[in-house]
């Protein structure tokens, strides 16, 4: 059995829930669920790119006004979660990102967002 190193409650977002990462936040990708502590996303890319582990992100709900930017995160993880070949290949892959000290607004924000765009908590 493992041991669960989670620190904070990870809720569920609404579907209109995306994250971007990176210096041009180039990575957009669908959040899979959400803490005071950080988040995990998933993208779809045509490429196996490196990622840089201290990055920035952004939370943004699509159709609201709603965004969270310039939030310092690392990033934990990003493993592919599956391949799929047409006459291109695409990737689609999850990424796990922990957040840095965020500022008081920040950290306020996000405990907004928690609140108000999430349907339940994830075991």
């Amino acid at each position: 059995m493992g041991y669960d190193q989670r620190q904070h409650t990870r809720f569920l977002p609404t579907d209109n829930a995306f994250a971007a990462l990176g210096s041009e936040y180039t990575i957009v990708g669908n959040i899979k669920d959400i803490s005071k502590g950080g988040i995990a996303f998933s993208y779809i890319t045509d490429e196996n790119q490196y990622l840089e582990p201290s990055q920035k992100i952004e939370i943004f709900l699509f159709g609201n006004n709603f965004n969270l930017s310039e939030m310092p995160c690392t990033i934990v993880y990003d493993t592919t979660a599956r391949v799929f070949k047409t006459d291109r290949q695409f990737i689609n892959k999850r990424c796990g990102v922990q957040f840095g000290v965020l500022t008081e607004n920040q950290s306020g924000q996000l405990g907004y967002f928690i609140e108000n765009y999430t349907v339940g908590s994830s075991s």
